[in-house]
């Protein structure tokens, strides 16, 4: 008679991978053609298979696009400066950026990521 014997199955862990919290900051600059806002987005991935930054700024109020980027990459970082132009002293409008830094297995499904969404009045300071 034959038998057989069967390891017991190890389960293996998932393997380790994060996103950073997408790091935004705005800083305000002008010239003798007027002012803007200088944006300043940053994002970070550790992961060695396929990462994906996504990153939109708008006017909040008239929904006008300043940027747009949607980029699958195996970068761990991905960094950009976007330029918002600055409204009169006083007025309400407020630029909104929404990014988002997301991992993904070997079989493309998402495993994890970090999304950041704030938004800042753009009127030039007084």
């Amino acid at each position: 008679m034959l038998t057989a014997t069967m390891l017991p199955a190890t389960a293996q862990a998932a393997p380790a991978g994060s996103c950073s919290v997408p790091i935004v900051s705005q800083q305000f600059d002008q010239d003798q053609t007027g002012g803007w806002w200088a944006v300043s987005i940053s994002m970070r991935c550790n992961w060695k298979y396929t990462k994906a930054y996504n990153v939109s700024v708008y006017n909040r109020q008239t929904s006008e696009k300043y940027f747009f980027w949607a980029k699958t990459t195996t970068d761990s970082t991905w960094s950009r400066v976007v330029t918002v132009p600055s409204t009169p002293p006083g007025n309400k409008e407020k630029a909104c950026v929404d990014a988002e830094a997301a991992y993904y297995g070997p079989n493309e499904d998402p495993l994890g990521g970090e999304r950041k969404y704030v938004c800042f009045l753009i009127a030039t300071p007084a």
